[in-house]
């Protein structure tokens, strides 16, 4: 399927990992920040008043900024990372793994390397060791780091 991944690895620790190949990057899905309502009233407020502040503003201001938004910002933004896509020479290559935390290595290649830069991954995650193929550019890495995704660099 297309969003199957092309290999899967099992490292030494027991780790599975899932390795993508796509030519492009998805705009990502990016919330916005918004102040709550509820934050603005200090101390004891009248229970009653602020149950009913929170269904009448919280509540649409929640979906507004964290789904409809979002959304709507995926969608206007994804026409041009496919065709960013299409016309880049760049393969993106992504070893992913969610099991005992969620981790990422994002390399980026050319397409006529990528079945080299795969066998190299693929080789180096099996014994337990982050890629750095001749062929690719490793971008970097992303840990998930007390609920938030902090991103690592090569030179990091």
């Amino acid at each position: 399927m297309i969003f199957d991944p092309v290999r899967t690895v099992t490292g030494p620790d027991g780790r599975v990992w899932e390795i993508y190949v796509s030519r492009f990057k998805t705009p990502g899905w990016k919330p916005s920040h918004y102040g709550s309502a509820a934050d603005d009233f200090g101390g004891a407020f009248a229970l009653a008043r602020l149950m009913l502040l929170f269904v009448i503003v919280e509540i649409p201001l929640f979906l507004v900024y964290c789904v409809l938004w979002p959304l709507l910002r995926f969608l206007v933004l994804l026409p041009w990372a496919l065709a960013r896509g299409i016309r880049s020479k760049e393969i993106r290559i992504e070893a992913v793994t969610f099991y005992p935390w969620p981790e990422s290595h994002l390399w980026v290649t050319r397409n006529d390397r990528v079945e080299e830069v795969l066998l190299q991954v693929v080789r180096d995650l099996r014994v337990g060791e982050v890629s750095q193929p001749l062929a690719a550019e490793f971008r970097g890495s992303r840990h998930l780091v007390g609920g938030t995704y902090r991103g690592l660099r090569r030179d990091d």
